[in-house]
């Protein structure tokens, strides 16, 4: 059995929709004799085309923002995100889970996970990290993974159990014959 065929992977690949970058990105670092970065510099072509100033496709969240979190900033501690350019109209009740694609080659940016009522905040951005010094990524590289989902107001109520020789020894069997089989969930 290999990963394609696992269905909890063909789940997530398949669940919901991917919005693939919309325009050309270009990002650089320029870096002294000593191999320091001194610079960066980007650019988002779908503002040289519509001849708007960049701050409308791609903002920052500064450091001030984003504190402590451990993530990868740019060289002045600053958190780049795309402004997606249209809006996404769910049903009432409706939240969009965004993360970033993660069975993707894409190997440059990572988008930061977030869910959003999407039936009262349709005009998003979505912030990431910079995971290379330098790198240009084409517009239909796949951007961000979306799942809808409907809100729900009760709370989870998780319960934990020790499970007995007998549990154990049934979930042996179950994995052995998934393995064994290359049966699952989906063709039991």
């Amino acid at each position: 059995m290999t990963i394609k065929s696992c269905p909890a992977v063909q789940d997530i690949l398949t669940a919901g929709f991917v919005i693939p970058l919309w325009s050309k990105f270009e990002f650089a670092s320029v870096k002294d004799d000593n191999d320091f970065v001194v610079s960066q510099h980007w650019r988002f072509h779908a503002a040289t085309a519509t001849g708007e100033d960049l701050k409308y496709h791609l903002g920052t969240h500064s450091q001030d923002q984003i504190g402590d979190m451990g993530i990868k900033t740019t060289l002045d501690k600053a958190v780049l995100k795309m402004t997606l350019p249209y809006t996404i109209k769910v049903p009432e009740g409706y939240n969009i889970m965004y993360s970033d694609p993660f069975y993707h080659f894409r190997k440059d940016i990572r988008c930061l996970p977030g869910i959003v009522e999407a039936d009262k905040w349709g005009q998003i951005t979505f912030p990431f990290e910079v995971l290379k010094s330098n790198f240009i990524m084409e517009a239909g590289t796949p951007l961000v993974h979306c799942l809808v989902y409907k809100r729900e107001k009760e709370a989870i109520n998780i319960i934990t159990e020790k499970g007995t020789h007998e549990d154990y020894y049934q979930s042996y069997k179950d994995t052995f014959e998934l393995f064994s089989t290359e049966k699952n969930y989906r063709t039991k």
